[in-house]
């Protein structure tokens, strides 16, 4: 590289510093006046003489610069200190254009890994979406739970009675339209903290329908006001009670459109009784649970779901419930059953509901929860599946001294924990009960009425 590298200089600077001594003839110095004869001869020898004197200049120039070029190319060769210390610079000039070069290259290749690293998290997440949406559209019944999480213990919080009063929109209209003019930031806390919400629905979402005959109580509500259902994040509603059918079978298409659209599910009723009876299952951390509705307090035989006509499943024979659930036992990790059953404002269970609750059991349910008598009633095991016969009113409008929130935790081997957030309600405000002392009253009240269980400082119900 050195040898080429002098070489090249050498022809470089020879070139540009030395003359042809013939171009010294050709030079010119200004334009002459005008001369007489004699003058002429003389002057024209003279610019000659003038002229080979400038002409060896430039010769004896040229001839040192070579000189000068020679000597130092052989000083170079001759001298290897002087060699090696030339090469290290050039090698040092090298390498420093080419750590630039590398630098530029390595800063390139990082910005394109970032790229890559980019555009694979992208695919990864739209991969992850689309096994999502395909997993979720794989039965028509299931669905993602709201937690983002894969697997662990699956927390599910349910309430009892659920019915949008007059008491009920004047504190949301209060509250400028807020939720929490209805419940209270603790209750809230705990429904948000929770992977699945499930209440009983008391009314249907309509303004159609004619009212019912005869009928003490009849309730509806504008279907515009489903948003208060997502704002209370409900996720499932059963619509088997003894009032969705309320302004009849208009209203309760209307209910099942208006939920379906919301995105919330619902169970219990529908338009023939395989709709009625068909169980929800959601896949919640990997669990695939299952929901059934039903009931035995209609007020009307003829709002029973028929083969072909729409109402609710209805449980005076339990024969359409039991199948169901036997159905489902082998599509599903956990079966709960929703029952509307009991009697008004009793505090007890009746033999009615024992029986069909351990008819429900035998046939393959891992919990039944209850409403309709509108007051808390007890809790109970049988085979070592938890029943509670009546988790009461939780909005409803009306003075509710005792409800409570019921926080189910399933583990991963699908044992079943369960746990009350005490709580009160009046004019249409429902709030949770921090009190110590309240929650010690409320959990010792929850013991005396139920058979076999006891109950912690913190609500957790265990058997005996």
């Amino acid at each position: 590289m050195s040898k080429k590298y002098y070489k090249d200089s050498d022809k470089k600077d020879i070139g540009r510093n030395h003359f042809n001594v013939n171009d010294a003839d050709k030079i010119s110095y200004g334009r002459s006046r005008k001369r007489i004869p004699e003058e002429k001869v003389s002057g024209k020898a003279g610019r000659k003489h003038h002229n080979h004197k400038w002409g060896k200049l430039f010769v004896l120039i040229g001839v040192l610069v070579i000189v000068y070029e020679i000597i130092m190319i052989s000083s170079v060769y001759l001298n290897p200190e002087l060699k090696n210390s030339i090469k290290e610079k050039i090698l040092g000039i090298d390498q420093e254009t080419e750590q630039i070069q590398e630098s530029e290259i390595s800063l390139g290749d990082s910005g394109n890994h970032a790229d890559e690293v980019s555009r694979e998290s992208s695919s990864e997440k739209t991969k992850v979406a689309e096994e999502d949406i395909k997993n979720a559209g794989s039965d028509e019944d299931a669905e993602v739970s709201r937690t983002s999480e894969e697997s662990g213990p699956v927390e599910i919080v349910f309430a009892g009675d659920i019915y949008l009063s007059d008491h009920v929109m004047e504190a949301y209209e209060a509250a400028g339209d807020d939720i929490s003019g209805v419940l209270s930031e603790g209750y809230q806390a705990e429904i948000e903290a929770a992977d699945y919400f499930v209440a009983n629905e008391e009314f249907p979402f309509s303004n159609r329908g004619e009212q019912a005959k005869d009928k003490q109580y009849t309730f509806r509500v504008d279907p515009k006001y489903v948003s208060m259902f997502k704002d209370m994040d409900i996720d499932l509603v059963t619509l088997a009670n003894n009032h969705t059918l309320d302004f009849g079978t208009e209203a309760l298409l209307d209910t099942v459109k208006t939920l379906d659209e919301a995105g919330i599910k619902h169970v219990g009723a529908g338009k023939n009784l395989a709709d009625a009876g068909k169980p929800v299952i959601v896949s919640i951390k990997g669990k695939r649970i299952a929901f059934i509705g039903a009931t035995r307090v209609i007020p009307e035989a003829d709002w029973a779901a028929g083969e072909s006509s729409p109402g609710l499943l209805a449980a005076y024979s339990d024969t359409a419930l039991i199948n169901e659930i036997k159905a489902v036992r082998d599509e599903a990790d956990i079966v709960i059953v929703y029952m509307h059953w009991g009697q008004e404002r009793h505090e007890y269970p009746n033999e009615v509901q024992k029986t069909l609750a351990h008819a429900i059991v035998d046939a393959g349910a891992d919990l039944v929860i209850g409403a309709h008598p509108h007051v808390l009633q007890g809790f109970e095991y049988y085979k070592d599946v938890p029943i509670a016969y009546s988790l009461g009113n939780f909005i409803f409008g009306s003075s509710i001294p005792k409800t409570a929130l019921l926080r189910v935790t399933i583990t991963d081997d699908n044992d079943l924990t369960l746990q009350l957030i005490p709580g009160t309600s009046g004019a249409g405000y429902t709030r949770k009960t921090d009190d110590a002392s309240e929650k010690a009253d409320f959990y010792s009240y929850i013991a005396d009425i139920s058979t076999g269980i006891n109950i912690d400082d913190r609500g957790v119900i265990t058997e005996q």
